[in-house]
């Protein structure tokens, strides 16, 4: 699972948001509250994951549907970090999600939107040309909900041409689209421990429970591959090298808002950088630990990484 300097990252987002974000303190509901800071930001999960990436001295480009009211944004924003964007314009309108940050009791209220309806027409164009940009070897990391009305049938004739090439294919959705998936354990899945659940159709009582199962899973299937977080009991890998829980614990909480992302882009760093799995963990919990520590989604503190990761334990099963 090598990444070579002639290996491309792409990161897929079929449903980017406008996320907006209101910092106050000591939000009380049913009330008037007096907002602290407002931010407009360019987002959906893989490009987090790119943004991440970067900021870390990691090339990705990104592929996703893009809508004339949102274009104008994305492209500045992304523009300004030098990322490089593929997208396809479309009818309809990008979703707008809400968070409010409470500063004061260090909470996070989240609404999300659905998004648009994305026409067949429009869908066929957009996965023909991600194709023609992929090669043997090329990592495709698939991240975030699916618009309305998604063709997830000509969707799975594509993932099993790409399976077929070779391409390397990650993927960070809810249970409930995965299960829409066909053969998902294909691929290197990131669930966090309620999409796992949703996923098997199972629900374990604690992380021992959920140990033995992944134990036995990885019996029946040789090729598997996944990451389950499991917020504060970190995060458990399972695949050829056995079951590996890593854990970190924060030195404090400003938003938990785009962890799940730096989990994966901090997997994705570690394998450019052939670090052994147990190491590729540990950078996962650095960047998720380090962008706990901030309120903007897509940032993280470069220069503390490499201490989060000394810090981080493993244990292996």
């Amino acid at each position: 699972m090598e990444i070579h300097n002639n290996k491309k990252i792409i990161t897929l987002t079929f449903n980017p948001s406008i996320d907006q974000i209101f910092k106050l303190k000591d939000f009380k509901v049913d009330d008037v509250n007096n907002c602290e800071a407002f931010y407009q930001i360019a987002a959906g999960k893989g490009i987090n994951v790119s943004k991440y990436l970067q900021l870390m001295g990691v090339q990705s480009e990104i592929f996703a549907p893009m809508c004339k009211n949102a274009c104008d944004l994305f492209q500045t924003q992304l523009k300004s970090l030098n990322l490089g964007t593929n997208f396809l314009m479309i009818e309809g309108e990008i979703r707008t999600n809400t968070t409010i940050v409470d500063t004061l009791n260090q909470k996070s209220t989240h609404i999300k939107c659905k998004g648009f309806h994305f026409q067949k027409t429009d869908q066929d164009i957009f996965l023909k040309n991600l194709e023609n940009s992929l090669s043997e070897g090329d990592f495709l990391l698939i991240c975030g909900s699916y618009p309305l009305n998604f063709d997830f049938e000509s969707y799975n004739i594509f993932l099993s041409r790409l399976f077929e090439k070779k391409i390397r294919i990650m993927i960070d959705n809810d249970g409930s689209y995965i299960k829409q998936i066909k053969n998902p354990f294909n691929f290197f899945l990131k669930p966090n421990k309620q999409e796992f659940e949703g996923l098997v159709d199972l629900k374990f009582a604690n992380t021992k429970e959920l140990i033995d199962y992944l134990k036995k899973l990885r019996e029946k299937l040789e090729n598997l591959q996944i990451l389950i977080t499991l917020g504060k009991e970190g995060m458990l890998y399972c695949g050829k090298e056995g079951v590996i829980q890593c854990k970190l614990k924060p030195e404090k909480i400003v938003s938990t808002v785009g962890c799940g992302d730096a989990v994966l882009a901090g997997f994705i760093y570690g394998r450019t950088k052939n670090e052994k799995m147990e190491d590729c963990l540990r950078l996962a919990a650095a960047f998720a630990i380090s962008k706990l520590g901030n309120d903007m989604v897509g940032n993280l503190c470069k220069e503390e990484i490499q201490t989060l990761k000394e810090k981080a334990s493993i244990e292996i099963f």
